[in-house]
């Protein structure tokens, strides 16, 4: 086997998936990331070179898995998963957050884990357990008693604090929290996982917020419930970091889970983004993984984390299908592709697929900037700093059962939440001409039109979106035309915030419904 992690193009799964977790069962590689408000939670992703990456499934892709996700609001939802594998099991564990709770009020982490003999699932339904914080994290430890225990955040705002329960895995029944180490006085220790390794316990935590103060640092003690000044820190913390680093494309860095390949080697998995001029980050927080030299008592990463070029990649263009299956038979069971994402759970009445390329999807007066209630939107994640997406538009139909709400919006948004994102839509009303418009919204902007157009008549209309680093276009065209027209171009800056990343949006808002078709993802 080669060095992959030397020779890999980094981020190793692209565009919002942030939060990684990794574990090997022979000759595999599962990985999955956090997802927050989107559902299906958690994407599965799997390797046996390092390099090649598939999803293979959603952990968490029924609603009774996740309580309530409905009720969470911007950045709360679905935060970092731990993926561990134990005789013959696979664990994930999880926090569901709801930031609109007090700091002090402890139900503002739900955490659970839920399991399965095979990562593309089947899944269970969860096993909730106490615990008053988040970044929770299991550890099996039969190199000694067999215990089962879990590490967790304390949430940062109130004290800096690591800290450890025993954890009945049958029950969910869980010890008192024990504080184990406060890391090394920087902001915000959370993300812990522990390893042992050479008759230690090595604690690997992030710290100093996830922008870009992150870093990653460890300690070690050889008894894993030994009180904090017990635990021996590393002299040479943080082991990775670019804070210090700022002319770098790659910022962010830290949030990581070291593993050994088939061959011994160890690495690590952790998220960064890619920053251009410092502020452009559309991409969101990204996953990428380095190589780890271990022969001392330390583990050391080569710095500086590189990236991969926007331009290193093979212009290929393809057509994204909405249904898993060429079938016509999607009256009786919807099979909505394993990568398409919905903003908390989606109402399946209003997603319709009439094949694997054509869907209708109807609307109703929820818009995309509701904070609490989900639109109608349905989107992929971009994964490429410079593509085009683009979609066909057709067969508008205002429901007129209603006459106090006689109009619709339609059409592709970049979207990373209800306060950031930008839109091409077509906004009519009846008995009067069709509108083209480029909306935008950020919070510190109404929702607003940057530019719009009429149009005559209501054919299908396919729209486009295509990105670079620091731009982001909005075009349209008749299905009749030859030519593109752009109707306007924002700065990728509005949507680089958060904890996501850009999803591109199929929706409609209104009392209607709007056919959509042929969707298509190209690498430019």
């Amino acid at each position: 086997m080669t060095n992959h992690s030397s020779s890999c193009r980094n981020p190793i799964i692209p565009g919002f998936n942030p939060d990684p977790s990794i574990c090997r069962v022979g000759n595999d590689y599962y990985l999955v990331t956090s997802t927050f408000q989107f559902f299906p939670g958690i994407p599965i992703y799997h390797s046996q070179d390092l390099v090649n990456w598939t999803q293979i499934g959603n952990v968490l892709d029924r609603p009774e898995q996740i309580p309530d996700l409905d009720k969470t609001l911007i950045n709360g939802g679905i935060w970092a998963p731990t993926i561990r594998y134990h005789k013959g099991t696979f664990y994930v564990i999880t926090t569901n957050v709801f930031v609109d709770k007090p700091h002090l009020d402890f139900t503002r982490w739900r955490n659970f884990f839920v399991t399965a003999t095979k990562p593309s699932g089947p899944w269970s339904n969860p096993t909730f357990f106490e615990y008053p914080g988040y970044d929770t994290s299991f550890f099996f430890d039969d190199e000694n008693d067999g215990q089962v225990y879990v590490q967790g955040s304390f949430y940062h705002r109130i004290r800096k604090q690591i800290s450890q329960s025993k954890i009945n895995v049958e029950t969910g029944e869980t010890s008192a929290p024990h504080r184990i180490w406060s890391g090394t006085g920087e902001k915000a220790p959370e993300a812990p996982h522990i390893l042992y390794r050479n008759g230690w316990y090595y604690l690997i935590i992030a710290e100093g917020g996830t922008e870009t103060g992150h870093r990653v640092t460890m300690a070690r003690s050889k008894e894993i419930d030994s009180d904090e000044n017990d635990w021996e820190v590393c002299p040479t913390n943080p082991v990775i970091t670019h804070f210090d680093l700022p002319s770098e494309l790659v910022q962010c860095v830290g949030h990581a889970d070291l593993f050994q390949d088939t061959e011994g080697r160890w690495h690590m998995v952790l998220l960064a983004t890619r920053a251009y001029d410092g502020e452009h980050f559309p991409m969101g927080r990204e996953t990428f993984l380095v190589p780890v030299n271990w022969d001392g008592d330390w583990p050391i990463v080569e710095r500086p984390i590189k990236a991969v070029s926007a331009n290193s990649f093979t212009k290929r263009s393809d057509l994204r299908p909405f249904g898993t299956k060429n079938d016509d038979n999607y009256k009786k069971k919807q099979h909505w592709g394993m990568d398409w994402l919905w903003l908390r759970f989606p109402d399946t009445s209003k997603y319709y697929l009439l094949n694997q390329n054509e869907c209708i999807l109807t609307g109703s007066d929820i818009l995309l900037n509701d904070p609490k209630v989900s639109p109608t939107l349905v989107g992929l994640r971009q994964s490429h700093v410079k593509c085009r997406v683009t979609v066909e538009l057709s067969n508008i139909k205002l429901l007129k059962n209603d006459a106090s709400h006689l109009s619709t919006t339609a059409g592709l948004t970049a979207y990373l939440d209800c306060q950031h994102y930008h839109a091409i839509a077509l906004h009519h009303r009846v008995d009067q001409e069709h509108e083209l418009r480029v909306n935008h919204i950020s919070s510190t902007s109404e929702n607003k039109s940057i530019n719009n157009i009429t149009l005559s008549a209501a054919s299908t209309l396919i729209l486009a979106i295509e990105t670079s680093e620091k731009k982001f276009h909005f075009e349209y065209k008749e299905q009749k035309e030859e030519n593109w027209h752009r109707l306007a171009t924002v700065s990728s800056k509005n949507l680089s915030t958060g904890f996501t990343g850009v999803i591109f949006g199929l929706f409609i808002t209104g009392n209607a419904s709007a056919q959509y078709s042929n969707f298509s993802y190209q690498m430019l």
